[in-house]
């Protein structure tokens, strides 16, 4: 805890910050926290995403989908450990890389006590994004914040929804908040950015979650 600030009208807050190897890698999540004299634990992962995609992809995704649970990464991965195809020491990260390491351990005061949890993903599930979420979001239903429509892992939807189911099982009053993409102007770019496409599907869940939204392109 920051004690040399003013905690002013917000209070203090303890807050987990897990994304991409964009906050993994930019001050700016620790910067806004300690601005506000609050205490900020970036868990954030290069390449990571939140969609559990299928088998060895063989790129630096692997291993780094955060709604997988340990027990599934070590199913998925063993036998390509077992035919040395990659080391014990990358099977250990890859366990350190699910949320059952990664944030459930900063709710529960094993870490950390947070309450408030920003989401600072998007760009490395932007394929999904693209090609299937954008057009399911209008129609997806959320009955409590904790009770979704569909848990299907394979959507951003549904592994963002199995999270929240997570979350809200060991904190039911914790704040959620989504923070969006660094530009919202490509869209079918030949680098296959999707900026546009993504800043507008998050901005959607937000809205349908009544989640704070962090516009970071404005």
């Amino acid at each position: 805890r920051s004690s040399d600030l003013s905690l002013g009208e917000y209070g203090y807050h303890e807050v987990l910050w897990v994304g991409t190897s964009i906050p993994a890698g930019c001050p700016y999540p620790n910067n806004a926290c300690r601005a506000l004299g609050w205490d900020c634990y970036n868990v954030a992962i290069g390449a990571s995403g939140i969609v559990v995609n299928e088998g060895l992809l063989k790129n630096d995704r692997d291993g780094k989908d955060l709604a997988e649970t340990i027990k599934e990464k070590e199913e998925r991965y063993s036998p390509y450990m077992n035919k040395g195809m990659m080391s014990k020491i990358l099977m250990s990260n890859f366990r350190s890389y699910s949320y059952e390491s990664c944030v459930i351990p900063y709710l529960d005061g094993t870490k950390a006590a947070c309450d408030i949890v920003v989401f600072d993903h998007g760009f490395n599930d932007r394929d999904v994004i693209y090609n299937v979420d954008q057009y399911a979001i209008d129609e997806y239903k959320f009955d409590t914040l904790a009770n979704a429509e569909s848990y299907d892992r394979s959507t951003y939807l549904g592994a963002f929804s199995f999270l929240l189911k997570k979350i809200y099982e060991v904190n039911p009053k914790v704040k959620i908040v989504i923070c969006s993409y660094l530009e919202n102007i490509s869209e079918e770019s030949p680098n296959r950015y999707y900026g546009k496409n993504i800043c507008s599907f998050l901005e959607k869940l937000a809205e349908k979650l009544k989640f704070p939204y962090l516009n970071m392109c404005d």
